[in-house]
């Protein structure tokens, strides 16, 4: 008997041990699913980069192809976040969201180190600059908007200070500058006037310009005025007498001299619109409902004022667009 109870106070002993081993083991295999991220912004040369509140480092992971974020902090005047409790095991991504002339961009690769301290440098470049002056009709133009178009959209932005100048930050890249102005065709009905460098309104004919963002080994590029003038030319103001809901709000235009087409929609109401055009003649077309067989819209021509509409482009009447507010008229434009 006093055998079994030694043996069963050891065995006792034991199971406390093994317990009291597990708890204490428990806290640091808890505290190695985290570790801790210092960030710092610097330039590509390696020199601290100081933050502000319009900056923002976000730092996430994707699981699954689904983006899950981890945290985000505005750095301080050091250009300094510290993430803790970052979990381990996963490549993480940092999104570095910045103000000009630095560019926004995003870093990978990174993982968390269970209970340790990883510092990560994010190397922010400075953008590449257009600089130039835009003026209409002799004058400088004031608060119009300037876009770098590349594959087909916007990729940088900015718009004219009081003097017509302005200055564009971009990243590396090959652009079609566009210069826009909004010409008033009435009170309540206005169309955006826009040319190109150099001074063209066909985007075929558009010169290009190539820019250099920053990088370790090279300095960003700087192409100093380009400058631009938007021609005024006049503004087409038609309205619209539909004969059913529409069921599309698209107008095409076609110019006689390029054969280029141009596209504007009819405002919210379906009654009409207005958009700027170089001087010039063109032929008007607003597309109908698609036709739920061959799944084509059929174009509606116009054709006079006073006449319906004609689906022969070859028998629409050409509108002539001069330096002042053109006016045309449909009528019965079936749109379902």
């Amino acid at each position: 008997m006093k055998r079994r109870a030694g043996l069963i106070r050891r065995l006792g002993l034991v199971v406390a041990l093994v317990a009291l081993f597990g708890i204490v083991g428990a806290a640091p295999a808890f505290a190695s699913d985290t570790g801790t991220i210092t960030c710092q912004l610097v330039t590509m040369q390696g020199a601290p980069l100081a933050g502000n509140e319009n900056q923002t480092i976000y730092v996430w992971y994707s699981h699954d192809g689904v983006r899950v974020p981890i945290a985000s902090n505005v750095p301080n005047a050091s250009g300094q976040v510290v993430f803790t409790g970052v979990p381990v095991g996963h490549s993480l991504i940092f999104s570095v969201s910045i103000t000009a002339p630095y560019l926004s961009y995003t870093k990978t690769g990174v993982e968390a180190v269970a209970g340790a301290d990883t510092t990560v440098l994010l190397h922010t470049p400075r953008a590449a600059t257009v600089r130039g002056t835009v003026t209409a009709g002799g004058s400088p133009l004031v608060g119009a908007p300037v876009a770098l178009w590349e594959h087909g959209k916007v990729q940088a932005l900015s718009s004219t200070d009081a003097l017509g100048n302005y200055t564009v930050y971009a990243p590396s890249g090959t652009y079609r500058v566009e210069f826009n102005e909004r010409v008033h065709a009435s009170v309540n009905t206005s169309a955006w006037a826009w040319s190109y460098w150099k001074s063209t309104t066909s985007w075929t004919k558009a010169k290009t310009i190539t820019v250099t963002q920053e990088t370790k080994t090279r300095a960003p590029s700087a192409v100093s005025f380009i400058d631009g003038s938007v021609t005024h030319g006049g503004i087409l103001n038609a309205g619209v007498e539909l004969t059913g809901v529409t069921s599309s709000n698209q107008v095409r235009i076609v110019s006689e001299r390029s054969n280029e087409n141009f596209a504007t929609k009819l405002t919210d109401g379906g009654s009409g619109f207005a958009t700027f055009l170089v001087p010039g003649k063109y032929r008007v077309g607003i597309y109908g409902p698609l036709d739920p067989v061959v799944h084509v819209q059929t174009i509606y021509w116009y054709r006079g004022e006073g006449r319906g509409p004609t689906t022969s482009e070859s028998k629409a009447t050409w509108v002539t667009v001069g330096a002042v507010i053109d006016t045309i008229h449909f009528i019965d434009v079936p749109t379902s």
